[in-house]
C-alpha cells in the first residue's frame, strides 16, 4: 500500500496524519477527522513501532484508542499474513457496532482514497476482518481467555484492560500465543491498584 523504500516510522507517520480518519459525535466533520501532528502521537508512534508489548494508560480526547486500532491497520495493510485479535469486555465492545473496535478499523478503511484503499471481506458473525491483498486478517474477542487461547496472533489491541473482570486470565492466554515475536497493545483508563496498575508500572511479579 505504501512505499516499500519508505522507512516503517516514516510509513506509520504517513499513513495516521494523512489517511486516517476518525469519527467524533461530538464535532462531526464529512468524512471523518484528520489526526493532528501533535508531539505526544509522534512519540506513541515511535514506542509503538519500538516496543513489542506496551501498556498505555489513557484519559477522554486523547485518541489512544483510534491511534492503536490505526496502528494495527497499518500494520496489517503494510505487511503480509498479519493475524491481530481486537480484544475487549466483551465481543460487543469488540466488535462492529458504533464507536467500538472493528467498527473502527472499518471506518478508518472506509475512508481511505479508493486509489489505496484495500479490498477488504467482512464477516459479521465471526467478527472478523479479511484483507485479501496482504492475506491479513483482524478478528474481535471477549476478555474471556478460553476466547483467544486457541490462536496464534501476531498483534493483539487489549482494550479497556482495567475494567475487564477476566483480563489477567485472558492477557496470561493471548501472551503465550504472541510467543516472542508478536507485538501486544493494552490501553485502558486507570482503575486503581488492580491487574492494569501492576502491568502499567511493570509490577507484576510483586
Amino acid at each position: 500500500m505504501l512505499a516499500e523504500e519508505t522507512s516503517e516510522l516514516e510509513s506509520l507517520e504517513i499513513f495516521i496524519f494523512e489517511f486516517v480518519r476518525t469519527n467524533d459525535p461530538q464535532d462531526p466533520h464529512p468524512g471523518g477527522k484528520r489526526i493532528k501532528r501533535k508531539p505526544y502521537i509522534r512519540d506513541f508512534l515511535r514506542i509503538w513501532l519500538s516496543e513489542r508489548l506496551l501498556a498505555v494508560s489513557k484519559s477522554r480526547q486523547m485518541l489512544v484508542t483510534w491511534l492503536c486500532v490505526g496502528c494495527y491497520c497499518w500494520d496489517t495493510y503494510r505487511h503480509t499474513n498479519r493475524f491481530t485479535v481486537f480484544k475487549s469486555l466483551d465481543r460487543h465492545h469488540a466488535g462492529l457496532e458504533e464507536p467500538n473496535l472493528l467498527w473502527r478499523a472499518k471506518y478508518i478503511h472506509d475512508h481511505l482514497p479508493e486509489c489505496i484503499r484495500p479490498r477488504l471481506r467482512v464477516k459479521r458473525r465471526a467478527l472478523m476482518l479479511e484483507y485479501p491483498d496482504t492475506e491479513g486478517t483482524i478478528v474481535g474477542c471477549s476478555m474471556e481467555a478460553a476466547d483467544s487461547r486457541s490462536w496464534t496472533p501476531t498483534g493483539c489491541l487489549d482494550d479497556e484492560l482495567a475494567i475487564q473482570q477476566h483480563g489477567e486470565g485472558g492477557f496470561t492466554a493471548v501472551k503465550a500465543g504472541l510467543g516472542t515475536t508478536g507485538k501486544y497493545t493494552a490501553v485502558s483508563t486507570p482503575m486503581g491498584e488492580n491487574f492494569w496498575y501492576r502491568l502499567v508500572n511493570d509490577k507484576l511479579d510483586e
